[in-house]
């Protein structure tokens, strides 16, 4: 016994098969040389090795010791180990059981592979895609997130009409299609009546149960789509519904614009879901299709508020230069804590996240993540970093020095 628990151990055969299935894992973890408990959480998620010490960094996003909230800020020049990061955190959380959606603007094939070894839901969102999200579809909370929104919260997470907050929602993003079609106050009510038309046409109204076709089996009515509002503005033959239905034919018709228009067929509420959207030709197909992810993913979160899920948006850069998209990814890095949620955010271009707005929702989506990985950086984007974080000299020296790998 004194030889196996020595530096060299030497166990004899007679006493291996007695302690091989003794020892656990917080016990052995407690053998470990030099480890820095400060960076090891019960709960989490092996992410790296300390430099200095060599002991595992083990955190928990979800642990309120450690951070403020869940949120984490990823940032790093290409080939610096980012997408490698991200690609761990996602792969660890879920096998922590938590839920994990992964929204991609490019580089999609890599996480397919992944998606596929951990039975996901992979969806490619762009022109020539066969999959689908219906913008139109209007999420349900679950029985359980009613509940614990009610113990928890005292909110009545049904309290007002999900009809209602669903046209909010659409409202934003044909702004993002047209800011002159649909930006005015007068634009936006008329298309708001539209919309509350088109869904009445499927019998959806204000009532919250009406969405369901049988509530007891969990099957809801078909939802409208696109093409739908499109015929329900021409009724009206007034000059501003005509230029309203002229703008969104470009949905109708095959084109870059047709993947918008389509009912749902893949299935979102699985465990580990991917949405690719490199598929995308322009920049406004992309700003559209990262607000339709975004938002399938937030309704994903809010209707099973219990159940500890995690949003992963890799090069966020791509995705923040519009102002409602922007808007829409601080709103939720506002709210996600509340749903049990954590937002990791991944991007490598800085300058680019600043550029928005004079850097109004860049810094307002860094200062609400508790956790920063900083990757090595190109000096403009690191000098950006900087100034947000107040990092020091020293800090930012070591930064530039960085491996591919290593991170602060």
């Amino acid at each position: 016994v004194f030889q196996a628990v020595l530096p060299c151990p030497s166990i004899a055969d007679e006493l291996f098969s007695k302690m091989q299935r003794n020892c656990l894992t917080n016990g052995a973890s407690a053998t470990y040389p030099f480890t820095s408990y400060e960076l090891v959480c019960h709960d989490g998620i092996y992410i790296a090795d300390d430099i200095r010490t060599g002991s595992p960094v083990i955190p928990d996003f979800f642990d309120r010791n450690l951070g403020s909230n869940p949120h984490v800020f990823v940032c790093g020049e290409t080939g610096s180990g980012k997408s490698v990061a991200i690609k761990l955190i996602s792969i660890r959380q879920r096998v922590k059981q938590q839920q994990v959606f992964v929204i991609v603007p490019e580089k999609e094939s890599e996480f397919k592979r992944i998606c596929d070894e951990m039975h996901g839901q992979f969806i490619s969102l762009g022109t020539g895609s066969p999959t689908r999200l219906n913008i139109f579809d209007i999420s349900y909370p679950s029985e359980d997130a009613i509940r614990f929104a009610m113990d928890t919260e005292g909110i009545d997470l049904l309290a007002t009409s999900l009809l209602s907050q669903k046209v909010d929602v659409l409202i934003s993003f044909f702004r993002i299609l047209s800011q002159e079609e649909f930006g005015g106050i007068a634009q936006q009510q008329t298309l708001s009546e539209a919309i509350i038309k088109t869904y009445n046409s499927y019998g959806i109204t204000d009532n919250n149960e009406s969405i369901w076709a049988d509530r007891t089996t969990g099957r809801k009515k078909r939802f409208p789509i696109i093409s739908d509002l499109a015929s329900t503005l021409r009724r009206y033959h007034t000059p501003e519904t005509d230029r309203m239905a002229r703008v969104l034919s470009i949905f109708e018709h095959s084109g870059s614009y047709a993947h918008f228009n389509g009912r749902t067929n893949v299935d979102i509420t699985n465990d580990y879901v991917v949405i690719g959207l490199e598929k995308n030709q322009t920049d406004a197909t992309l700003a559209l299709a990262t607000f339709t992810a975004t938002e399938f993913v937030w309704g994903s979160v809010t209707a099973n508020k219990g159940k500890k899920k995690s949003i992963i948006m890799d090069e966020w850069w791509k995705m923040a230069y519009n102002t409602v998209a922007a808007e829409r990814t601080m709103s939720i890095a506002r709210l996600a804590r509340s749903y049990n949620c954590s937002l990791v955010i991944a991007t490598q271009q800085m300058r680019d996240v600043m550029a928005l707005e004079n850097g109004k929702y860049g810094e307002a989506v860094l200062n609400s993540c508790a956790t920063k990985i900083i990757l090595h950086m190109q000096s403009k984007d690191l000098e950006s970093m900087q100034r947000m974080i107040q990092l020091s000299p020293s800090e930012k020296e070591t930064v530039s020095c960085f491996a591919p790998g290593e991170a602060l």
